[in-house]
C-alpha cells in the first residue's frame, strides 16, 4: 500500500507543539495527542526505551526490519536495497542510523516489539540524500491499524525532531519527500533518514519495591486501626 493511500486529508504541522483531540472508541472522552518538533519539550530525558540502530552492520543488505530495546522499525513496501546504516552526514547521532538505501516508494513503520501503546515517542528525522533541498516529512499516527490523524512537517534543514505524546496510539508511519508540496512529491522516491528513537512512559510509572512495601505497611496499619475501632464500638454497646 503506497503512503499516498494512507495519508489522505493532510494537515500542516506548525513549528512548536500542535494539540490534536482524538476520540477513543468506547469512551465518552477525547484523548489529546501532542505533536512537537522541539526535543526539549518532551520528557525524553527520563526515557525508558531507546533505539539508536547501533546493532546494525555498516550496510545491511535486504534488511527491512530492525528491533532494539523493544522498539521495532520496519521499511514497508520499500525496494530491497537494504539499509545504509553508516550514513551520518545528515546529522545522525552515534555510529549508525536508518536510511533506506537509494530511497524507495515505501514508508517507515515504528511500533513496540510487543505491539503495546506508546505514551511518548520522539526521534531524529532527516534527509537521506540531498541535504541542500527542502524536504516535506509526512506522518501518520495509528491505533491498531486505524489512522487517528496524519500531517506534514516542512523543513529546509536536516536533522529535525518529531515527537508524539499523549498515549492511546501504537504505530507511527513516516516518509519524506523533496519540496514543500506533498501532493506533488508523494509518489516519487522518498528519502527519510531516522535515528535516536526515544520512548518515555512517565504515565505508567510503577512504585519501586521499597515504596510498595511502605504502601503495604500503611494499608496494614489502616486495616488494624479500623478493626480496633470496631471492637471498641462493640465493647461500648455491650456495656
Amino acid at each position: 500500500m503506497a503512503i499516498s493511500s494512507i495519508l489522505k486529508n493532510l494537515s500542516v504541522a506548525a513549528a512548536g507543539a500542535v494539540l490534536i483531540a482524538v476520540g477513543i472508541a468506547g469512551t465518552a472522552q477525547a484523548k489529546t495527542i501532542t505533536v512537537t518538533n522541539n526535543r526539549d519539550s518532551g520528557s525524553y530525558a527520563n526515557r525508558t526505551n531507546f533505539n539508536g540502530f547501533e546493532g546494525l552492520q555498516d550496510f545491511d543488505s535486504y534488511r527491512s526490519v530492525y528491533t532494539e530495546d523493544g522498539i521495532k522499525v520496519e521499511q514497508v513496501n520499500g525496494d530491497l536495497n537494504g539499509i545504509a546504516s553508516a550514513y551520518q552526514s545528515w546529522g545522525a547521532e552515534g555510529l549508525k542510523s536508518w536510511y533506506a538505501n537509494g530511497g524507495d516508494f515505501g514508508f517507515t513503520k515504528i511500533t513496540r516489539q510487543d505491539s503495546s501503546d506508546f505514551d511518548n515517542i520522539g526521534l531524529l528525522i532527516g534527509s537521506g540524500w540531498d541535504l541542500s533541498s527542502p524536504i516535506t516529512y509526512v506522518y501518520d499516527v495509528l491505533k491498531n491499524g486505524v489512522s487517528l490523524f496524519s500531517g506534514t512537517l516542512f523543513k529546509n534543514t536536516s536533522p529535525n525532531y518529531l515527537g508524539f505524546s499523549g498515549g492511546d496510539f501504537n504505530e507511527i508511519r513516516l516518509a519524506a519527500y523533496y519540496g514543500n508540496n506533498p501532493q506533488q512529491t508523494i509518489g516519487g522516491y522518498q528519502a527519510l533518514a531516522i535515528d535516536s528513537i526515544e520512548l518515555s512512559d512517565s504515565s505508567r510509572s510503577v512504585p519501586e519495591p521499597g515504596t510498595l512495601i511502605g504502601l503495604v505497611g500503611i494499608a496494614s496499619l489502616g486495616a488494624s486501626s479500623a478493626m480496633k475501632r470496631k471492637q471498641q464500638q462493640k465493647a461500648t454497646v455491650k456495656a
